[in-house]
């Protein structure tokens, strides 16, 4: 099974969301700032990141642009409460580098279903 990891500020959605992919049999680390997140990133293994539009150190966009330029199969979701997230995404021309852009509060079993295609395909 993948690698998972999840980026978010929020600790306890953070649990509780790694819970839930664990129980599908991914193995999920967690990190709760950009710059915790890239270091993960850069230690490898990953084939896919959930990543928050907004959290300390450097934002989501920052973070999957820093994945993008150094580790480039690592496939990214971004989760965020931000309404305009899609548009910024858009916008800065990324569409190509995220597999998914999830708006906050999301479903869970749709994340986990788009994790599970990412493992298959």
């Amino acid at each position: 099974m993948e690698k998972i990891l999840l980026v978010d500020d929020d600790r306890e959605l953070t649990q509780e969301l790694a819970d839930l992919i664990r129980a599908e049999g991914f193995r999920v680390d967690t990190a709760a700032s950009g710059p915790e997140g890239e270091r993960l990133i850069l230690a490898g293994g990953y084939g896919a990141a959930v990543i928050d539009f907004k959290m300390p150190g450097f934002d989501g966009i920052e973070l999957l642009k820093r994945i993008h330029r150094r580790a480039p199969g690592v496939r990214v979701v971004i989760i965020s409460g931000s309404l305009d997230i899609q548009k910024k995404v858009e916008k800065e021309r990324l569409q190509p580098l995220v597999s998914l852009v999830m708006q906050k509060p999301f479903d869970a079993c749709q994340l986990i279903g788009h994790l599970h295609s990412l493992d298959n395909g």
